[in-house]
């Protein structure tokens, strides 16, 4: 459950992938905005219950990010309606935010 009534999310975090990762370099990712905008959605989730004071995991701040999306990809239904279903719209802005379809 949220912490905003009425809504599935309180919030929904959009971010483009960065490069892919290079050859040669197995098991490490290079895609430092995906590592960055998931360090910014664990930190921003910790703040939050701590600022709103909430212990009960029921209540708990709710935000939502795949990181397994391919990334880059047309806005699907499903992603759509998760989009619609959240109080808050976070965009992660980068270039190749601004160069995704």
């Amino acid at each position: 459950m949220p912490y905003v009534p009425g809504f599935a999310h309180d919030v929904f975090v959009s971010y483009a992938h960065g490069p892919k990762p290079l050859a040669g370099f197995r098991g490490m990712r290079s895609d430092f905005i995906s590592k960055w905008t998931q360090s910014l959605v664990d930190d921003l989730s910790s703040q939050l219950d701590v600022f709103l004071g909430t212990k009960d995991q029921k209540r708990r701040v709710s935000i939502w990010m795949d990181p397994a999306l391919d990334g880059n990809s047309p806005l699907s239904k499903s992603i759509n309606s998760k989009i619609k279903q959240s109080a808050l719209f976070l965009v992660v802005m980068s270039d190749f935010y601004l160069d995704s379809p």
